[in-house]
């Protein structure tokens, strides 16, 4: 398990696969692929529901080093291991999530309702990051924006639906993807996407 725990650890510490975590001519060496799911209630957004999708080489790794009975799934006690292996690399990169209000980046120091499963020969993570507060996206503005600003990791949003809305709430809402200029990393050439929800009544 050395192995993988390593390599879990690193990328997702944003260290690289054993890389040094400053290395000048880093670019990603883990890839995932993700979707969201903005959840509302009558007083605003209440959270949101993060789903990623890890890359086949990575995944191939997680699954033989994790999944210690082959089975083909994550049990308890497997996936267990797999998050105290991770969670806090995941804790100190703000889970590659920066959920925006206004002008404030709200600080994960933790999620909820984390899942990890295999889907299709794929490790696939979910969790929900809940806002302090609902907040009425009709009065203030709210983003979404998933990133590894080391760029050890790369954050592609899925092509089809990758931003969904789900609960009981007047409004109506979609969304609207376009670079982030100015939060721009590894030395100004990538632009992360930002999720603005645009919404009004029903």
């Amino acid at each position: 398990m050395r192995s993988l725990r390593r390599v879990l650890v690193a990328a997702l510490a944003v260290l690289g696969l054993g890389l040094a975590s400053k290395a000048p001519a880093a670019h990603p060496h883990v890839w995932i692929e993700a979707w969201i799911d903005v959840r509302l209630t009558t007083a605003g957004i209440e959270a949101v529901r993060i789903h990623w999708r890890f890359d086949e080489f990575f995944s191939s790794l997680a699954i033989t080093d994790f999944d210690g009975n082959k089975n083909g799934r994550l049990d308890p006690p497997e996936i267990d291991r797999l998050v105290s292996a991770t969670i806090e690399a995941l804790r100190e990169g703000n889970f590659f999530t920066f959920v925006r209000i206004g002008n404030d980046t709200q600080k994960l120091d933790k999620v909820d309702n984390f899942v990890a499963k295999i889907v299709e020969h794929s490790l696939v993570y979910e969790f929900t990051v809940k806002l302090d507060r609902p907040v009425d996206p009709t009065k203030v503005d709210v983003s979404v924006s998933l990133y590894d600003e080391s760029y050890y990791i790369d954050v592609t949003l899925l092509e089809r639906e990758p931003v969904r809305f789900s609960g009981a709430s007047p409004l109506s809402c979609r969304p609207d993807i376009k670079p982030d200029r100015e939060r721009a990393f590894y030395f100004g050439m990538v632009q992360p996407l930002k999720i603005r929800m645009q919404c009004g009544g029903a």
